[in-house]
């Protein structure tokens, strides 16, 4: 489930990136043919969504690694015995083909929530600071200057608590996968996945 949500996730935002790029080209009408460059910025990796799409295709023409996936959905994890499908060289090989591309994915999604919250804290740092000048500005007649400073107060909030909701979010979502790749990686060694192969039922996603 975990590699089907990241390789979703990144698919929309491979998409994103093009439709983003085909809107900066009707923006400028005398631009005649559409260039889309992928580079990576603070807010998108364009460049990583692509190239980690690309390494997944790739692994996705291994007829093994198709085998496995199919054999993991019909039957399920607890019916079937690893040496019965496909041997340990290939298990070995399917496993360290996807699971760093797998986890290049993770660690930006959970990257690029770490930064949402941290600007959504500055906008609000920044609303906060505002607050003054709407204070002093004697344009504004008592009544807009407390409508504008109320809203401008609901919206602060609103920001801080969107931003420690993805930052505790954040939190347990990181203990999470650091306890999963910890387990995974005392599982990843050749002795124990062998072992595994040879005297038990092998589960690996």
């Amino acid at each position: 489930m975990m590699e089907y949500n990241a390789f979703t996730l990144c698919c929309v935002e491979a998409t994103t990136t093009i439709l983003c790029e085909f809107v900066e080209y009707i923006k400028n009408p005398s631009t005649k043919k559409i260039e889309i460059k992928l580079k990576n910025n603070k807010y998108r990796a364009n460049e990583l969504y692509f190239s980690q799409l690309q390494k997944f295709n790739k692994v996705n023409t291994n007829a093994n690694y198709r085998k496995f996936i199919e054999e993991m959905n019909s039957k399920g994890q607890d019916n079937f015995t690893g040496t019965a499908m496909i041997g340990f060289g290939t298990v070995m090989a399917i496993a360290l083909a996807i699971i760093p591309v797998t986890r290049s994915l993770i660690y930006h999604f959970y990257d690029l929530r770490r930064k949402i919250a941290d600007d959504l804290t500055v906008q609000a740092t920044f609303l906060e600071l505002h607050k003054t000048c709407v204070e002093n500005n004697p344009d504004f007649t008592p009544e807009k200057r407390d409508s504008i400073i109320k809203k401008q107060e609901n919206l602060r909030l609103l920001m801080l608590r969107m931003a420690d909701r993805i930052k505790v979010s954040n939190v347990k979502a990181s203990r999470s996968a650091e306890a999963r790749m910890k387990k995974d990686n005392s599982l990843m060694t050749l002795d124990k996945v062998k072992s595994g192969i040879d005297n038990s039922e092998f589960s690996l996603l």
